[in-house]
């Protein structure tokens, strides 16, 4: 039975009115007496709609849309909650639409032409609760962690990041082949910059034919520091390290050890003999001719069979290719001269000091003609010194010697006399030569009768080498 005191008395004749108002009251009082109880029901009750929601998720979604519009609460799923509907209040669930989709369909089957959705879908899922303020103590909604969806949200790594260092990688490739390039041209890994004082010299000599040469104790061969640059130089540019690069090859060749000689003071040709030098040997009567179908042409690359020897190789400033070691010494002889002996044309090349180069200490690529190679072996004829086969006598100034002797190196190799019966000596390499055989020590031993387009001459007048 309602008490109706505390109803008014316009309440009380009314039972019907009489019974709401005592309901109503009862139920305050109630509340106020039992608000843990309803904060345990709240966390139970949304439990049981969670678990209702994955039973029923197309449910749950249509009643968070009614929500989320400003609808009419849906009543509760569930049989324990028959007629009893949801709250405005409602706990927030990020729910993804494709496991909500994907659990519809195990409850009842795919749909027809359904595809799931490829955005997370913010769920407002009903819940037994009270006031505003007890919400807080609900239990926390289950789902992905914020952090787990960030994660899955990452891009991968950008592609440029797996790019940069193969191009950082071959950029020092390049930049590593240029400096080894470099230490080649230089030989010794010096590279000075070349001056004036060769071309100078060479400029001061220019009105003389030859060059008059003191009396001086001069070094033949190879020194024990110049044993060592050699080899290493050997090790590092040589086919055949382990046969070429020994001392007692290098004592086989003659180069080693080094000895003390002592010179009288003689002249030597300032510049090869030319074309036009030999033509008026011949046109004399005292040379003979050359038989140039005879001569053997070679490139930097190799001996080149059947072929002739180029017109612009026969041109009158060029060195006097295609002699044999007679027809030299015949031109030397006509000249008032003779052949240097292999001492001689060292001593001139080294001017007395242990010197390897007529222009100093270092390898230097751009004042001689001569077989130009790239890191690989590759030749690059013309490519550092300007010319691919023989240049003018009075070309590269700047490789002279001090008393102004020029194209010892290069250009064209050089006959001189030998004590070997048949066999002439060959200094000073020439346009297909590479620098391991570029020194002032090198020497190899042809055929007196061997023509070459790579061989020519020059001539020494008075004095002898003296022990």
């Amino acid at each position: 039975m309602w008490d109706c005191g505390a109803c008014g008395a316009e309440n009380q004749d009314d039972e019907t009115r009489c019974a709401a108002c005592g309901a109503a009251r009862q139920n305050q009082a109630g509340a106020q007496d039992d608000v843990p109880a309803q904060a345990s029901a709240s966390a139970q009750g949304s439990k049981t709609v969670r678990e209702d929601a994955i039973a029923d998720p197309l449910a749950a979604i249509r009643g968070a849309a009614i929500l989320s519009s400003g609808g009419e609460a849906p009543p509760l799923p569930g049989p324990d909650n028959a007629g009893r509907t949801a709250p405005r209040v409602a706990a927030t669930v990020e729910v993804s639409a494709e496991r909500l989709q994907a659990a519809a369909q195990r409850a009842s089957g795919p749909a027809a032409g359904a595809k799931p959705a490829r955005a997370p879908a913010t769920v407002l899922t009903p819940a037994l609760a009270g006031p505003a303020k007890e919400n807080a103590s609900s239990p926390p909604p289950r789902g992905p962690a914020p952090a787990a969806t960030a994660s899955a949200g990452s891009s991968a790594r950008p592609v440029w990041g797996r790019i940069a260092p193969l191009l950082v990688i071959s950029s020092a490739g390049i930049v590593l082949l240029v400096w080894a390039t470099m230490r080649l041209a230089t030989d010794e890994g010096q590279t000075p910059t070349p001056t004036a004082a060769g071309s100078e010299r060479a400029q001061a000599a220019s009105g003389a034919r030859r060059i008059a040469l003191p009396p001086v104790r001069a070094v033949i061969g190879l020194t024990q520091q110049n044993r060592e640059d050699v080899l290493a130089a050997c090790f590092r540019l040589s086919d055949n390290a382990n046969h070429e690069c020994r001392v007692s090859t290098l004592e086989a060749r003659g180069e080693a050890p080094s000895r003390e000689v002592d010179f009288g003071a003689f002249e030597v040709d300032r510049l090869e003999v030319s074309n036009a030098d030999y033509d008026a040997c011949v046109n004399a009567g005292a040379c003979a001719p050359r038989t140039w179908d005879q001569c053997r042409f070679y490139t930097v690359l190799r001996y080149e069979m059947n072929t002739a020897v180029p017109e612009r190789m026969r041109a009158g400033d060029r060195p006097a290719v295609c002699v044999t070691l007679a027809e030299a010494s015949a031109y030397c002889v006509w000249a008032g001269g003779r052949l240097p002996t292999a001492e001689e044309w060292e001593r001139v090349a080294r001017a007395g000091d242990e010197r390897l180069q007529p222009w100093g200490a270092f390898w230097l690529p751009g004042v001689l003609n001569w077989g130009e190679r790239d890191m690989t072996g590759f030749p690059i004829p013309g490519r550092l010194d300007g010319e691919e086969l023989t240049a003018p006598v009075d070309a590269y100034p700047d490789g002279a010697t001090p008393e102004g002797v020029l194209n010892l190196f290069g250009n064209a190799a050089e006959w001189v006399s030998v004590d070997d019966e048949g066999r002439g000596g060959v200094r000073g390499g020439s346009y297909a030569d590479d620098v391991r055989v570029l020194r002032a020590t090198y020497q190899e031993l042809l055929p007196a009768g061997e023509r070459r387009s790579t061989l020519a001459f020059r001539c020494v007048y008075g004095g002898a080498p003296a022990d």
